[in-house]
Formats: structure tokens, sequence, C-alpha cells
């Protein structure tokens, strides 16, 4: 009896401690790779943001030259000229996602009508060559976000990350009632039209 107490004395004394590491360890492993793996996505984000607003500012910076080559209905020159002056006044990377996407989505409206009927125009090409990057880049960027917002979201992710103060991401949307969504418009290219 006196031999089994100093035997379990022992063994309490090696893996008491032992156990008590192997926590702090599981802790400090499971905070480093939900910490790791905020950081990894949110860069992600920060990344495909930022390629997103350098493929709409070539669009963008195009707005000039369209206004004096196309002949235009007075309603699209003035939306032209609000979009240009809108986006001259603001750094693009820095408006929220949302309201960059409205801006967008007008300016597409635009586009639309443009294409319909005007003439073929240099600007214009390039225009549309620049949007065809952003169809890309857009659905990107959602992902990313959505990625990000999901590990975020997680239980114990989510204490982490409020603790440390990782913000919400927010996707390319224009606001609601603003027509048809970006989003809409740039995944009809994506569809195979040959199938039914």
């Amino acid at each position: 009896m006196v031999f089994m107490n100093k035997t379990g004395e022992i063994l309490l004394a090696i893996f008491l401690p032992l156990g008590v590491f192997l926590l702090i360890a599981l802790f400090f492993y499971l905070f480093g790779n939900v910490y790791n793996g905020l950081v990894k996505r949110r860069q992600r984000v920060e990344h495909s943001w930022y390629e997103l607003t350098k493929s709409l500012k070539r669009a963008y910076e195009m707005i000039p030259s369209l206004l004096q080559e196309i002949k235009m209905d007075k309603k699209t020159r003035g939306e032209l000229t609000d979009i240009y002056k809108r986006y001259s006044s603001v750094e693009l990377q820095s408006l929220p996602p949302q309201e960059a996407a409205s801006l967008d989505a007008s300016f597409q409206e635009c586009l639309d009508q443009l294409n319909r009927v005007a003439k073929k125009s240099d600007s214009l090409e390039f225009v549309n060559e620049s949007r065809k990057m952003a169809k890309f880049s857009i659905p990107l960027y959602n992902h990313n976000v959505h990625d990000y917002q999901k590990f975020k979201g997680m239980l114990v992710n989510r204490r982490i990350a409020k603790w440390l103060g990782f913000k919400d991401g927010e996707e390319f949307l224009p606001r609601r009632g603003h027509g048809d969504t970006t989003i809409d418009f740039r995944l009809d290219d994506f569809i195979d039209k040959s199938q039914g």
C-alpha cells in the first residue's frame, strides 16, 4: 500500500508537469495556426483588392478619351463625367468595396450603352479589354473575402480574431437597389453558351 502511494506520487510528479507542458504547447500551436491562417487570408484579400482596383483604374482613366472620341447622348455623357469626377476625387483603393462596386456598376451600364450605339473606337476597345481583366479579378477577390470570413467565423478563430482586432472583409457587390449586380454581368461570360 505504501509502495503504491509512492508509485502514484512519482507518476503524478512526472505526468502532471508533462500534461501541463503539452497543454500549453497545444494552446500556442493552436493560437499560432489560427493567427497565421487569419494573416494569410487577410493578405490574399488585400492583394486581390489591389489587383482589382488596378484593373478598374485602367478603364476609368480612359473616360476622358471616351468623352472626346464617341458621340453619345447627354445622359450617358453626364453619367460618365460624374463617374470620372468621383473616381478622380478619391483613391480607389481606399473606397469601401461596396461603394467601389456601385461606381463600377454605373460605369458598366454606361459602357453597355456605348457598346450598343457607338461606332468602333480605339478607346472603347481598350476599355473593353481592360474590363475583361476585371471579370477575373472580381470573382477572385470575392472568393478570397468569403474564404477569410469563413475561416474567421469558426468558433475558436472568431474569439482570437476579435481579440487580435481582425476586421470583417467586404465583398465587391453594389449596394442593394442598384440594378444588376456587378457579379451577374461578369459571370455570364464564363458560361459556355454552346451548352443548352
